[in-house]
């Protein structure tokens, strides 16, 4: 009778371990499957941060005049504060990062590239460049050396405070 007691517990086990390797084997193949969509994703998302570059590019182009006017919507306090910091920081390197943006103003990444596509198609003419898919920008050079001598944005008085400012 033990011996019939312990084949039938022998036998639950076993049907357990058939159980718990099939879900074992279904989690793995779970994953798999969310890490396939991952890398899909990155790539899709390196694909739109090209198409987004060449779309701002080509904004750039047609935006252009050929007299050296610009025109420049009113901006919001924030994307005054985003114009500000690539002003300032842009003023010692040729190209800023996202990265430097966010950190300057405390904000996150997606937010300072959302602020600077605002500005863009408010006519602030930003270059934009891509280095092993992270992004960086700059003033273009005319549109700063005119907003340093003509005010274009009528930040002034801030920038001059920003200037003078000490660095930490």
């Amino acid at each position: 009778m033990e011996n019939t007691a312990a084949e039938a517990v022998q036998s639950i086990l076993e049907g357990l371990r058939e159980e718990l390797d099939d879900h074992r084997t279904a989690i793995n193949e779970n994953t798999n499957e969310l890490q396939a969509n991952h890398e899909y994703i990155r790539s899709v998302e390196e694909k739109l941060d090209k198409l987004h570059a060449r779309i701002e590019e080509l904004f750039l182009l047609l935006g252009k005049k050929s007299d050296d006017r610009v025109d420049v919507q009113p901006l919001t306090k924030r994307e005054q504060e985003v114009f500000q910091a690539l002003y300032i920081v842009g003023e010692g390197v040729p190209f800023v990062s996202y990265r430097q943006l966010a950190k300057k103003l405390s904000a996150s990444e997606a937010l300072i590239s959302g602020f600077i596509t605002n500005l863009v198609e408010k006519g602030v003419p930003i270059v934009k460049k891509y280095d092993n898919g992270q992004a960086f920008v700059q003033l273009e050079a005319k549109f700063r050396q005119k907003q340093a001598k003509d005010v274009v944005i009528g930040l002034n008085s801030l920038l001059s405070h920003w200037i003078q400012a000490p660095q930490p």
